[in-house]
């Protein structure tokens, strides 16, 4: 049984009755979770709980109470409301004093120390922060007295977020702890919107909670409480709160199927050699963000009673190229995919993916060949768009309309697919793009044609390419240097990954070609133009476990690169030591750079007094470009500007 429930109401406590009541088999066990949580930002940091500030002219006078209207401010605003209240009264009469208009400022100044974080108040009066209701507390101070015409700084922290955590507690679910304690809790987020702006949360993997208890027979009733981090009741101020949501049964699409595209003519699959996979239907909408390319072959050891097994990445190195082309433009160019798959790899992917990824070769070892049976010597698996080219990664609709092929280039030599004791015979026997074909139904026909008969013909694709380039070999000295390329505007770097490796881990079957050293570097720095990224150096020392910074840089890249909110990074701090991958984000940058031409390079410092013999160095530049084709010629531009 599945069930989808909409609780919606203006108040923070969301009810439903049942009846008849809901029966549940009692062998059964069911959960609950959270499809959607819907509303405003409406919450107000002051309110009528925190909004007295009280003051006196001396011990003598009587004390004036002012009531900040409740709302959202900033510590600023704050104080511009205090003093415009104290003005207003020494104008008024309220307070007798001399005070001209050009010195009204020196009455009262409020302002947030950003290195403590706390507040610091300075007064011409006395400030009692002893009242009930007093905004002290927001503004980090105890209930205390705050003598006049002195600086006096806040003892706690500015509490000037009221609500960070929203809670949602569940009367029928169990299993959740709070503080050690059993709770009802059924999901949290933290607010991430500005006041005023709809808050919305749909968790991208829904967390299902116990309904609790284990043998309940039926639910007749759900209440759902909507709490702060201190387990207070929300006040959105009437907005309408509405959890969870109708399921929507997507029907635009009548079929998905998979199709396989051959090589055109009959490929042999040597050394070197160019596969064209063609396709010449363009009346099609077709999924390359989900196609991939199947290869089958064959993988002898000479000798069978000595170590030999397919290396990591093996389907990979299988190539030494691969081009993407649309309507006889070239979109896209991997070179070497076997290197530039490995670092892109390691810094987008977290170890939830190793199993997903056996079947494109990555993982395999001598102890682990999924993909390759002894018996028959037989290997196959799948090397899918995304995980080769930004293109398809970051494109996720359908393609209409436009001729499309992806070019091949066998691998000069396949020693980088196996490694061993022995040398091995390879051999591909078959490659296959498979796309799969979108059919939508009549309806989604008609609205795409609708869109094409008003002039939208027109498809702008935005998306980020990945360069690979080598440098042949670091100088024997302290530090070196490394003018990469002069590129255009349009094309302009957002990040940089830097793999540091020895000359002898290509085409060695006794290395692995998908390792990186550290190379006892210091610092690493990006030139754009004159623009330097890091700002500051790193100084790191991977001898003494100095390297923090770097780890730091590498965590942050799926965060930066893909807006997660979390970080899962396939290597934790210890295994970074060993296959380290140096990421440098110049993904903001400043206006004038973007209207120019960007000379880019790169600079190395080493500790020692030269770098290790023969070492070379690995950029992976992942930089923004557009294409947009025309979906009634099938015309492409490559880096048109929209």
């Amino acid at each position: 049984m599945s069930l989808t429930f909409t609780l919606s109401d203006h108040t923070s406590v969301l009810s439903a009755d049942f009846y008849p009541p809901i029966e549940l088999n009692s062998n059964s066990i069911y959960g609950l979770g959270l499809l959607g949580f819907y509303s405003y930002n409406s919450i107000f940091n002051v309110d009528e709980k925190n909004n007295v500030f009280s003051y006196r002219r001396n011990n003598k006078t009587p004390l004036i109470k002012y009531h900040i209207p409740p709302g959202v401010y900033e510590i600023d605003e704050i104080q511009n409301t205090i003093l415009q209240a104290i003005k207003s009264d020494v104008k008024g009469g309220n307070i007798k004093d001399n005070t001209v208009e050009e010195d009204v400022q020196a009455l009262f100044s409020l302002r947030a120390n950003n290195n403590t974080l706390k507040c610091e108040i300075r007064s011409k009066y006395i400030i009692d922060f002893s009242e009930e209701y007093s905004i002290g507390r927001l503004l980090g101070f105890h209930e205390t007295i705050l003598e006049p015409n002195k600086i006096h700084e806040s003892t706690l922290p500015v509490d000037i977020m009221k609500v960070r955590i929203v809670r949602i507690d569940c009367s029928i679910t169990s299993g959740a702890y709070l503080n050690g304690e059993s709770s009802h809790t059924l999901f949290e987020f933290d607010i991430n919107v500005e006041p005023g702006y709809k808050l919305s949360k749909e968790p991208q993997n829904i967390i299902y909670m116990p309904v609790g208890p284990s043998k309940r027979q039926s639910i007749d009733n759900i209440t759902l409480r909507i709490l702060d981090d201190s387990g207070d009741l929300i006040d959105f101020r009437g907005e309408k709160l509405e959890v969870f949501e109708e399921p929507v049964f997507d029907n635009s699409l009548v079929s998905l199927h998979e199709h396989s595209y051959k090589p055109y003519g009959s490929p042999s699959y040597k050394n070197s050699d160019e596969i064209r996979i063609p396709v010449h239907f363009q009346d099609l909408i077709l999924d390359i963000n989900d196609s991939y390319i199947y290869i089958e072959g064959t993988f002898k050891p000479s000798d069978v009673t000595k170590s030999c097994y397919l290396a990591n990445n093996a389907l990979a190195f299988l190539f030494d190229e691969i081009r993407f082309e649309m309507g006889g433009e070239q979109a896209v160019v991997v070179r070497k995919p076997g290197i530039t798959t490995a670092m892109k790899l390691k810094v987008s992917y977290s170890r939830m993916h190793e199993r997903a990824l056996t079947t494109c070769g990555w993982g395999l070892s001598e102890s682990k060949q999924d993909i390759f049976d002894p018996t028959s010597h037989i290997f196959s698996g799948k090397l899918p768009l995304k995980y080769l080219m930004g293109f398809a990664e970051d494109y996720t609709k359908g393609i209409l309309n436009v001729k499309q092929e992806l070019i091949l280039i066998i691998a000069r030599s396949f020693q980088n697919c196996y490694m061993g004791e022995v040398d091995a015979q390879l051999e591909i026997t078959k490659i296959e793009w498979k796309i799969r074909h979108v059919m939508p139904d009549d309806r989604v026909k008609l609205k795409l044609l609708s869109r094409l008969n008003k002039g939208h013909k027109r498809i702008k694709i935005p998306y980020r390419k990945w360069e690979l380039y080598e440098l042949p070999t670091l100088r024997e000295t302290s530090s070196d240097v490394w003018a990469i390329k002069t590129t255009t505007s349009l094309e302009k770097p957002r990040y940089i990954i830097i793999g540091f490796q020895p000359i002898d881990y290509s085409d060695n079957k006794a290395k692995d070609a998908t390792k990186f050293i550290h190379a006892d570097i210091n610092s690493i720095r990006l030139y754009l133009n004159a623009t330097v990224y890091p700002y500051e150096r790193w100084n790191l020392d991977f001898s003494r476990k100095l390297y923090a910074a770097a780890y730091y840089a590498y965590e942050n890249f799926q965060s930066s690169y893909y807006g997660k909110e979390m970080n899962e990074p396939m290597m934790d701090f210890g295994e970074f030591l060993n296959d380290p991958l140096f990421v440098i984000d110049c993904s903001h940058q400043a206006d004038a750079m973007k209207s120019s031409t960007v000379d880019i390079k790169l600079e190395f410092d080493t500790r020692k007094n030269k770098f290790p013999e023969n070492t070379k160095v690995y950029a992976l530049i992942l930089h923004d470009t557009c294409l947009q084709y025309n979906t009634l010629d099938g015309t492409v531009q490559i880096g048109s500007v929209f």
